[in-house]
């Protein structure tokens, strides 16, 4: 067997395919560390509602962001159930950049996918409520691009070290 002939694409970004509620986001694959089922999530008192808790992988104690509350976007699916399919099952996505490792929340992970960076198109204002500067870009989605988005059109890219150098990711807990 061959694989079927591409034309030169020129750069690639490696994404994996997330959806939060009925929304398809890319993240950078070189960014993941690990992808995991989300179980064993320890809440923690009086932090944002946008923090799940904390996380035990491997020895490592790291905190995990819900997106979709961060981001403040509506939390469809999350109520144990994922509409026809059964119960849902958020998955765990453990993202690093120099300075921060951290788990995010997402509802569910799609595949991996190679996106030609000439079809990331930039972003001029917030694109659904996002702020722009987590927002690397958006790519159409076309018919044949599987699998498919929420909306059947657009597919965004989040842009992970912009996300991680949030300062409100960094809690600073005066001792009294």
């Amino acid at each position: 067997a061959r694989a079927p002939g591409h034309e030169d694409e020129g750069e690639q970004i490696e994404l994996v395919l997330v959806q939060l509620g009925r929304e398809l986001y890319g993240l950078e694959a070189q960014y993941i560390f690990d992808i995991r089922p989300a179980e064993h999530i320890t809440r923690v008192p009086r932090v944002p509602d946008w923090v799940a808790g904390m996380v035990n992988l491997r020895g490592h104690v790291l905190s995990v962001v819900d997106l979709q509350r961060f981001f403040g976007l509506p939390c469809a699916g999350r109520n144990g159930h994922n509409g026809d399919n059964g119960p849902a099952t958020p998955y765990l996505v453990v993202v690093e950049a120099p300075d921060m490792e951290l788990v995010l929340v997402v509802d569910d992970v799609l595949t991996v996918e190679a996106l030609p960076a000439n079809r990331l198109q930039d972003v001029a204002d917030t694109i659904r409520g996002l702020p722009p500067e987590y927002v690397r870009g958006v790519a159409e989605r076309r018919s044949g691009d599987t699998p498919p988005s929420g909306d059947g059109s657009m597919l965004v890219i989040l842009d992970l070290p912009a996300l991680l150098a949030d300062k409100r990711l960094i809690v600073h807990e005066d001792i009294v």
